[in-house]
């Protein structure tokens, strides 16, 4: 079961996240909803840092961070 405000209701989509046409397509065609809307990359708590510039986990996806600069 899933709790907080971002709560998925028990699903999950995986994309490729190497194709610049991954976003669009799940936002377009298989949510049927707005192009700009963002997506949250899935990572080990032990890694943030690597790829953001921040230390924190945001377990309900409700901060924003900076990917880092060697990403």
């Amino acid at each position: 079961m899933e709790f907080g405000p971002r709560a998925l209701g028990n699903r999950t989509i995986i994309g490729d996240a190497r194709s610049p046409e991954t976003q669009k397509v799940i936002n377009l065609k298989i949510k049927y909803r707005e192009s700009f809307r963002p997506f949250v990359p899935s990572l080990r708590e032990e890694d943030i840092s690597e790829y953001f510039d921040t230390d924190r986990p945001s377990l309900y996806m409700l901060l924003v961070a900076i990917v880092a600069k060697k990403k």
